[in-house]
């Protein structure tokens, strides 16, 4: 019963270090991210150099897309390390968790 009782109590223990995992995974993705909405908002501001047909754009206009692109970037390298840091936190307390109940105690 003892036996039963330390499986439920794992399961709980280690459900938060499971989601720290998933979102630290999430946040180390947000360089690539970051790359695929520079590649939104380079597009957005290419496609506006095209529909002016070649006249004098007002830089004006395409500063809205480019910024945009250069902030996601940005965040997506500011994020980053603080995923790495989220994984290495649920991997090591899951395993001081699985060798916990591995321990003869």
């Amino acid at each position: 019963m003892r036996r039963n009782v330390d499986l439920n109590e794992t399961i709980q223990s280690k459900a938060p270090l499971k989601a720290w995992l998933f979102i630290g995974i999430l946040l180390t993705m947000g360089p690539v991210f970051g790359f695929a909405a520079t590649l939104f908002g380079m597009t957005g501001a290419y496609y506006h150099l095209k529909t002016t047909g070649g006249e004098m754009v007002n830089p004006a206009n395409l500063e809205e897309t480019i910024i945009w692109s250069q902030y996601s970037t940005i965040i997506g390298l500011v994020v980053c390390p603080f995923g790495v840091g989220m994984i290495l936190y649920a991997l090591i307390n899951m395993r001081r968790i699985d060798r916990s109940e591995q321990s003869p105690n």
